[in-house]
């Protein structure tokens, strides 16, 4: 498994109907990470409705991320700067 998920975590990843981050974008290889993470967590919680014949899927997992744009001020040209939008 991609993961490392136990058969625990599993399945109480499949109960999973929130998830709440924050600060957790810093690093181009980590955001990766952390999207492909959520969507597993996601897909399996939504995968666990549709085997329970909840069709609706009225309780659908959901994700709330909250994410800053970060401002620095560079010495070099003294001007600000939000390094993560200018790669």
């Amino acid at each position: 498994e991609e993961f490392s998920w136990t058969p625990a975590d599993l399945r109480d990843l499949r109960r999973c109907r929130l998830v709440l981050a924050a600060d957790c974008v810093y690093d181009d290889n980590l955001t990766d990470a952390f999207f492909a993470a959520l969507r597993k967590i996601l897909t399996l919680a939504a995968g666990a409705d549709r085997l329970m014949g909840s069709g609706l899927m009225v309780d659908r997992p959901r994700a709330l991320c909250a994410m800053e744009r970060r401002i620095n001020f560079g010495l070099d040209d003294e001007a600000p700067r939000a390094h993560a939008f200018e790669r």
